[in-house]
């Protein structure tokens, strides 16, 4: 069984949960420092509620069984096949250094930047492979920079059913960050519509950015179509629950690089604008069949390339090959 240090800041975020999830369920033997508390003890994967900006997340992997908690002279003095550091803010800057130190050239090194901003961090490039969310398409990066996304955290023991009826067209839930941005247009255009078949929420501004994550979920699987747009990122987390609810992925066009992405009018429908949006709305209304078979192939695509499993496999794939 191969051996992973496992570095983070020790509280719940998305990517780090997404990663450390996945090496977990691989098999591999996982030491994470700090050790991450929210990681243990439970029976669900989910907390009471979804995360719009917030310190609280609704992705904690839960496993039922502690393990020890070693202290950092232990964790320093073992030998690893691999070492990954991920989301990290300094509360313990040292701990990095010390690992340069020993491992730096014999161990290979992964920095995971799970930050929602386009900044290439150039002090990342003293990693042997630094994965960065947010890049952006036609850009050339050093040969060490690979892009990475989020992914979803399969259930263990879903609570839920899909519905055969569909109380919703169309859902869009989200914070309206930017008053000027696409995301607050589709608020105001949803609005006009008036149509009690199209559920749409501004977090942000209605609930203080909290919603029960039990009511976020029943509106996605009650919905047939789900909307995700780019907030502070592209990347959101949203872009993989849609599909993993049962409705169809609607998303604005990618402008970001993708392992693998969806597929327009195949597993996905993605549009430029508001005017092609509702082009596409049009033709799907007409056509309630091509929704069924997209929102099909989109939670088959996701489940086979889209999981946590597939974001730690990738990671350590590109680790192997250094």
């Amino acid at each position: 069984m191969k051996k992973v240090l496992f570095v983070s800041h020790g509280f719940a975020c998305f990517m780090s949960d997404i990663i450390f999830h996945g090496l977990m369920k691989l098999g591999y033997d996982v030491y994470e420092f700090p050790l991450g508390t929210h990681y243990y003890g439970g029976d669900s994967i989910f907390a009471g509620k979804k995360n719009f900006g917030k310190d609280d997340f609704c992705n904690f992997c839960y496993f039922n069984f502690k393990r020890p908690v070693l202290t950092d002279k232990e964790i320093i003095n073992q030998d690893y096949d691999f070492i990954i550091i991920t989301s990290w803010r300094p509360e313990q800057p040292w701990i990095l250094e010390e690992i340069y130190k020993r491992f730096k050239g014999k161990t290979p090194i992964a920095f995971v930047d799970g930050e929602d901003d386009l900044t290439i961090r150039k002090e990342h490039f003293y990693n042997d492979v630094y994965f960065k969310r947010e890049i952006r398409l036609n850009t050339h990066e050093n040969e060490n920079i690979k892009p990475i996304t989020f992914g979803i955290i399969p259930e263990e023991n879903p609570c839920y059913i899909f519905p055969k009826e569909k109380k919703y067209l169309l859902s869009f839930i989200a914070s309206g960050h930017n008053i000027d941005g696409l995301r607050c247009q589709m608020f105001r255009m949803l609005k006009d519509f008036n149509n009690e078949n199209i559920y749409y929420l501004d977090v942000e501004r209605a609930s203080g950015g909290f919603l029960p994550y039990k009511t976020y979920r029943e509106i996605l699987l009650d919905s047939k179509i789900g909307i995700s747009i780019a907030g502070e990122g592209y990347d959101t987390y949203r872009y993989y629950e849609i599909p993993y609810f049962g409705a169809m992925l609607m998303a604005d066009t990618p402008t970001i690089k993708f392992e693998n992405n969806f597929t327009d009018m195949v597993n996905a429908v993605f549009f430029k604008n508001l005017m092609e949006f509702n082009e596409k709305l049009d033709y799907l209304k007409k056509n309630p069949d091509v929704i069924e078979k997209i929102t099909e192939a989109g939670r088959k695509f996701l489940m086979e390339n889209h999981t946590s499993l597939h974001r730690a496999k990738y990671v350590i794939s590109e680790m192997e090959k250094l």
